[in-house]
């Protein structure tokens, strides 16, 4: 532990190799809350080709947005540091999507911010190479979304919210 890194989380790839008592979580559509253990508890429905597989699978990988709704993409309590951010959307969504963070139980949002500027995408458009905490994840099939990862440190006291 450090002065500068009470918790003695990975902090970048540096840190990689080094010893930690931190928990991690992943955050996804299967489980917004972040719960030990809370991914693959989706059940499939009879028509998806999932439905063979049975309970465990991941078959929820993705959150359909309906027009005008406002859907919770991580709902967490409890200290911590997001560290990694990674979202795929279809390019209409660059622009037309609004992203709010909220902590600590606010009523009003930190963050609100178009979803390709967060990115720093702006203007609904597409930039690569930028110099940002960013970084492009290449699609094969360039019209079925477009994925992005942030390196934004988000570091949580009590509580965080994330929605679309």
């Amino acid at each position: 532990m450090n002065a500068l890194n009470p918790l003695n989380l990975g902090l970048g790839l540096g840190s990689l190799p080094l010893l930690s008592d931190a928990e991690t979580r992943s955050i996804s559509a299967e489980n917004p809350r972040g719960e030990k253990g809370g991914g693959a508890k989706a059940l499939p429905g009879e028509e998806s080709p999932a439905s063979m597989l049975g309970p465990g699978w991941k078959v929820r990988p993705c959150i359909t947005l309906e027009p005008n709704t406002t859907t919770t993409l991580a709902d967490v309590e409890g200290p911590g540091i997001i560290q990694h951010t990674w979202i795929t959307v279809k390019p209409d969504a660059y622009r037309d999507t609004v992203l709010r963070f909220y902590w600590d139980a606010e009523e009003r949002s930190s963050v609100e911010v178009p979803l390709g500027d967060f990115f720093c995408n702006g203007h609904g458009l597409r930039y690569d190479g930028l110099p940002c905490p960013r970084e492009r994840v290449p699609k094969n099939v360039e019209q079925a979304g477009s994925d992005y990862v942030a390196a934004v440190v988000a570091p949580v006291r009590y509580s965080t919210a994330w929605e679309l």
